[in-house]
């Protein structure tokens, strides 16, 4: 939809906004706007400006419908979500491969400062992540014909959070049987297989798990951590130190006897995990100390990035939730005796946010007052939501008749041609003429209707720039029969 998008970028309001991000100005409030139109605006923005944008949104549920709906507008190299859950039970539980492979891609993407749009909820924000030094420390990159070490590498393995099996079965897995190496990354579809002969890899393939027939050889692979609690053996030592003071200064605190010696006996039992270099189950309730300067996804980030707050004031009311929620976790796991006090378990969004000199740009569909948030420009789009047409044609002709004789750009979504081709045939029959724009940078006319290929969740009409974009939800959602 890279036409639909060049309409938008050529509107005056836009290129104001445009010009006020390369100017560097501190920040900007946008009004109006909703639903997927903030997608098209964000992926506008993203690529007149060509700079990593950080799109922040107040929960995983609206991160994944405004994903969704970048997925027509930017190419997957470009397009990234960071899944975080806002539930403390959802850290303390096993992510999925899949999820866990989202947020270590999304690193990667924030790692090598190329243009594109991570989609962030607040509570991925607030994650305490290991140094950046680290994490591309253990990014491995292994060639055909290079010298390797088995046992070094099994041990990089460990720590980037892989698992050691007899025959690999599932993402974060790796086996070594003699010169053969699997390793399955969280980030492919399929595991990967190193053939030694002595220590020089002499193969690299893909193969299928379920055969174990090779799928296709390659040159070259990079490794990447199957999980974001990365742990050299060095930071052991450092961390039960930290973990000890905790409980001299928690056991400071606490007066009764029975309790002292039920959460010494707790916490020993995770302080010898530590002294073995081995991490407990339970770790999440230590990440505070688990690095002496810990990161989070903006120091990833390049540090020519735009950020785009979408509802501040809504992000604002999840991060103090999550600031209570995280209290009154760790007051009732105290209380079980299993943790020591003042353990920060994430960042402070506010923090990170006064942090960070970057463009900013604030989306809100009413202009009121968001918090401390200060702005150097005010911009006003204004927008309409689209209205349901339920599959009667009647009604949408003489919608339509209004924005020709408006000399509207009309642009009907259809998810491919051929479904373009039928929508077209429809209103053919009604005597409603228009023309499918097959090529992803046909830019849309005016006074024209016309098909995009491409979807989103629901369509809109920007009066002021004579746009109006309707999805297949408001073409033919069927009304709901009163009961």
């Amino acid at each position: 939809m890279k036409g639909l998008k060049e309409l938008i970028y050529e509107q005056k309001e836009i290129r104001q906004i445009i010009r006020a991000i390369n100017d560097k100005k501190e920040s900007q409030l946008i009004t109006g706007l909703s639903g997927s139109s903030r997608a098209l605006f964000a992926s506008v923005l993203e690529g007149a400006t060509q700079k990593q944008t950080l799109l922040i949104t107040h929960n995983l549920y609206h991160a994944q419908k405004l994903y969704d709906d970048l997925l027509t507008l930017l190419d997957g190299d470009r397009l990234f979500l960071y899944p975080a859950d806002e539930l403390i039970s959802s850290e303390l539980s096993v992510s999925s491969p899949e999820l866990r492979g989202q947020r270590v891609e999304a690193l990667d993407f924030l790692l090598s400062e190329k243009p594109g749009i991570l989609v962030v909820p607040v509570a991925g924000l607030r994650k305490i992540l290991p140094p950046v030094s680290l994490w591309k420390k253990y990014n491995l990159q292994i060639a055909q014909g290079e010298e390797i070490e088995p046992e070094q590498l099994k041990l990089s393995l460990v720590t980037m959070g892989y698992t050691m099996s007899d025959m690999v079965n599932t993402p974060g897995e790796f086996s070594i049987r003699g010169g053969i190496i699997d390793v399955y990354p969280i980030t492919e579809e399929f595991p990967i297989r190193i053939e030694l002969f002595d220590t020089e890899i002499d193969s690299l393939r893909y193969f299928d798990v379920e055969t174990q027939r090779s799928h296709q050889q390659i040159e070259e692979f990079r490794i990447l951590p199957a999980t974001e609690i990365l742990l050299e053996q060095a930071y052991f030592p450092d961390i039960v130190t930290r973990l000890e003071k905790g409980l001299a200064d928690t056991l400071k605190n606490m007066k009764n006897e029975e309790d002292k010696q039920g959460l010494m006996e707790n916490i020993e039992t995770d302080l010898e995990l530590l002294r073995s270099g081995i991490k407990p189950d339970m770790f999440f309730k230590y990440i505070g100390l688990a690095y002496p300067d810990p990161a989070s996804l903006l120091d990833y980030a390049s540090q020519n990035m735009l950020i785009i707050l979408d509802e501040y004031g809504r992000i604002q009311e999840t991060d103090e939730r999550l600031e209570k929620e995280e209290a009154e976790w760790q007051t009732e796991t105290l209380s079980r005796l299993e943790t020591i006090r003042e353990v920060k378990l994430g960042h402070h969004f506010r923090e990170l946010m006064e942090a960070v000199q970057v463009p900013k740009v604030y989306l809100t569909l009413f202009q009121k007052a968001q918090g401390v948030m200060r702005v150097a420009q005010t911009t006003n789009l204004v927008y309409k939501q689209m209205q349901q047409f339920h599959g009667q044609m009647s009604v949408l002709k003489t919608e339509i008749e209004s924005w020709n004789k408006n000399n509207y750009a009309v642009v009907l979504l259809a998810p491919s041609v051929e479904r373009a081709t039928k929508m077209q045939q429809t209103l053919a029959d009604y005597d409603m003429e228009s023309v499918i724009l097959a090529r992803e940078d046909d830019v849309p006319k005016y006074g024209v209707v016309q098909f995009v290929i491409g979807s989103f969740q629901n369509g809109f009409e920007l009066p002021l720039a004579k746009v109006a974009i309707i999805s297949e939800t408001e073409l033919f959602n069927k009304k709901n029969e009163k009961k």
